[in-house]
Order: C-alpha cells, then sequence, then structure tokens
C-alpha cells in the first residue's frame, strides 16, 4: 500500500475522518511504472474516531467491518478461486493466462486464446470513448483481480478492491510478481468512500447485483467519479429457467460423453453445496438505479447459456483450436438469432454511464427486459418459501395452543380434586 492511497479515502468507520500510518514496514518494489515505495505490514489509524486498520501483506484491509453475509461471499469466492490458484492455473486472475472453464467438473485442460492476452467485454468498455484513457481507476469487487491487471496494463491507475481478504493478498501477490503497480483494499461497498470527484472511471464487471443496497453503491460511485467520468459495467441481469436448463444439459452431457478423457478428479474443486449468500442480491435492480445517477450512453444485452459451447467443442475435437474458432462464430450467429427472436430472456448487460453536472431527468433505458416466465417461476418459489414459513408458524401456535390446553386442563383437574377434598371432609 502506497501512503498516498491514505489522500482518497476516508475511514470507514465514521466516513469522514482521514487516516494516518501508525505503523509501517516499507518496501520499494521495482514495477514497470517505476519504482514505489509500498508498506508491506502495518497499521492506519483514524484522526477522526481513532479507529485502526491493518495492513497485510501490501493491502489495507476493511474485513472486520464487513457484514457476515458479505464475509461469507468473501470466503465462498475465495475457496473458489485459490483452489485454482493452487493447482497452478492463472486464467482466472490474468488476461494473459489461458483459462481453465472446467476445473469444477474436474478438467484441468486449459484453452488457448489468439493474441497476448484473451478479450472479451472487459476491452469494448475500456476502449468506449467516453472512457479516458490513463485515468484513475477504481475496480468494484474484483475477485482474483484479472480485470484490474488488465486495465493497469492499460494505463490506467488502478485501485482495486474486493471483500474476500485472502484474494486481495493472492491478487497482489500475483500483480508484484508481474511487475504491475496495483492498490488492493479488502472492502465492500458499505466500507470504500473516496473524496469526491477524485475518480476517472469505476469498473465494474458482474459485481454490483452482489450488493444488498445497490442505491447507496450507486450514489458513492456517482459521488466518487468526476464530471465526465464513467461507470462502465457488464452485470447479470437475470436468470433465464430455459438457457439454465440448456447450460446445465450441455455440462451433463459433456461430462458424460467428453470430460471423462481429460478428467483428473485430483483438480476437482471442492465447494460447498450451495452458493453464495448474496449472489443475485441485487438482481434487476442495476440498470434502474444506475440511470437515477448517471447518463447512459447504451445497453447491449447479452445471452451467455451457450458460451461454453466454443470449450466444449476444443476438448470434444481433440483439443482442436479450428474447432473452438469455427463454434465460437457459430455461438455469435446463434445469439444474433436469439437477439431477434428472445430479446427478453436475455441474461447479461453492458454499459458505459457518464456523471454530468446534473442528474438524469427521465430513464431512458429502464425498465429492462424481463423473461416473464422466469420472473413467475421466481416469484412462485417466493410464495412457497412464505406459505412453507406460515404453515411453520401455524404449526407452533397450535403446539402452543395445545400446551396451554393442556395446562388449563390440569388447572381445572387440580381445583376439581380440592373440592372433592373439602367435601370429603
Amino acid at each position: 500500500m502506497r501512503r498516498e492511497l491514505l489522500d482518497l479515502i476516508f475511514c470507514p468507520a465514521c466516513m469522514v475522518g482521514s487516516l494516518v500510518v501508525e505503523q509501517a514496514t516499507e518496501q520499494e518494489i521495482a514495477y514497470r511504472q517505476g519504482s514505489v515505495s509500498e508498506i508491506v505490514d502495518g497499521r492506519v489509524a483514524c484522526r477522526q474516531c481513532a479507529a485502526r486498520f491493518p495492513i497485510e501483506e501490501y493491502v489495507l484491509s476493511f474485513s472486520d467491518r464487513l457484514e457476515s453475509s458479505v464475509r461469507a461471499d468473501g470466503a465462498f469466492w475465495g475457496a473458489f478461486y485459490s483452489q485454482h490458484y493452487n493447482q497452478g492455473f492463472k486464467g482466472f486472475m490474468d488476461t494473459t493466462e489461458e483459462p481453465v472453464p472446467f476445473l469444477t467438473q474436474g478438467v484441468p485442460t486449459s484453452i488457448p486464446f489468439d493474441g497476448d492476452e484473451w478479450a472479451g467485454i472487459h476491452v469494448d468498455l475500456a476502449q468506449h470513448r467516453w472512457v479516458r484513457r490513463g485515468g484513475r481507476a477504481v475496480d468494484v469487487g474484483v475477485g482474483a483481480g484479472w480485470s484490474s491487471l488488465f486495465l493497469a496494463r492499460h494505463g490506467f491507475d488502478v485501485i482495486a478492491f474486493e471483500p474476500a481478504l485472502e484474494l486481495t493478498k493472492l491478487a497482489k501477490r500475483h500483480a508484484v510478481s508481474t511487475g504491475v503497480f496495483i492498490e488492493y483494499l479488502c472492502a465492500d461497498m458499505a466500507n470504500f468512500r473516496m473524496r469526491p470527484e477524485s475518480v476517472d472511471l469505476v469498473f465494474a464487471l458482474h459485481s454490483l447485483h452482489h450488493i444488498p443496497d445497490i442505491d447507496d453503491a450507486v450514489r458513492e460511485i456517482h459521488r466518487m467519479l468526476r464530471v465526465g467520468g464513467c461507470l462502465a459495467l457488464d452485470d447479470h441481469l437475470q436468470d433465464s429457467i430455459v438457457q439454465g436448463v440448456l447450460r446445465d444439459g450441455l455440462i451433463r452431457e459433456a461430462d458424460a460423453s467428453i470430460f471423462p478423457a481429460y478428467r483428473n478428479e485430483q483438480a476437482a474443486l471442492a465447494l460447498p453445496s450451495h452458493h453464495s449468500e448474496n449472489e443475485g442480491v441485487g438482481m434487476g435492480q442495476v440498470l434502474q438505479t444506475v440511470e437515477k445517477y448517471l447518463y447512459v450512453d447504451d445497453v447491449r444485452y447479452r445471452h451467455i447459456c451457450f458460451d461454453i459451447l466454443g470449450p466444449i467443442a476444443y476438448l470434444k475435437f481433440n483439443r482442436s483450436k479450428e474447432a473452438l474458432t469455427y463454434t465460437t462464430e457459430m455461438v455469435d450467429f446463434i445469439y444474433k438469432a436469439m437477439r431477434r427472436s428472445l430479446p427478453d430472456m436475455v441474461e447479461y448487460m453492458t454499459l458505459v454511464a457518464q456523471k454530468r453536472e446534473q442528474l438524469p431527468d427521465s430513464p431512458v433505458f429502464s425498465p429492462p427486459p424481463l423473461d416473464r416466465a422466469s420472473a413467475d417461476m421466481e416469484q412462485s418459489k417466493i410464495y412457497e418459501q412464505e406459505l412453507i414459513r406460515l404453515h411453520a408458524i401455524v404449526a407452533e401456535k397450535n403446539a402452543h395452543i395445545q400446551r396451554i390446553e393442556r395446562l388449563l386442563e390440569r388447572i381445572e383437574n387440580g381445583r376439581a380434586m380440592r373440592i372433592l377434598r373439602i367435601l370429603s371432609r
């Protein structure tokens, strides 16, 4: 951590006080951007409220302030990606490394790509005409840091945060080893506050829908952005039941007929049976909230159910790059047809939104497309859960009534016995 970081952020405990270094072990590190003096381990304190926060392995940590659900979310993804790293796979943390998409199924085979780094939505976002090259970028919920590393390599001054302390340390360690400086913090949106109008770009890839209070988060993003600064995001818009079934079917078929030839059971990930607690908590609310504070240029909606077909074809045809390329092109063709015929069943959205002098008068792109069948199914699940909860309450009340009735019966029996005893005298 650079000491200069403390000039840009506020104390997460009081949200007004400035932080100062109280204790530090420092090291000079030679990065590609130049030599940087960083605090390896130490502690910072707030001048206003006297709160203290540790610096561990170059990472300033606010982990003790995270809510239990956010901490559990971080632990889930920390376990997921740490197992990749421990097996030597780094495609999840670096766009110059080959991804390993089927490690969950015990297939430790990476997928090749053309060029120096794998491409994707992140490239389009960073090259958008509204994005100022080389400005200060805040990367939100970065996981193991591949997007932060991509931005830093392309000239941005990056401050990245993530609620999984294990992952922020891992990402920082890797960035140091590659000679690229990135400022990593362990934090969430509720405990991260930059000085007003100090940021040119906020990058948020697949992270905002994890945030319980999305309005507070976007309001804070608006506050930290300079006028003309941008929020660039790619996020989960909604779940599509039909496409989820198709995706699961493809995985099951590949698991039966293709993966066995490549499987290494020792490489399979051992994960909790349930997803992270905050998965999807803000899903469906992101676009509407962004349009309250920022001007959206355009929204690109995406289907993703067939994204895995290219990697599956690569394995099916004996690691054929030709099969990978051809299948990927065909999937793009299918997606174009799906956007025409199934526009309401899109699963992801990509957009760039800009801060201006005044807030937007009215939304332009809200509400987003809605897969009515999936929404009705989700609502039905909510009703079922509520009905189960109500049945449990009724059962508990009935049991309580029965206990009271038995108690009254004993009281009446005791009263009757006392009367009989009196009469018998």
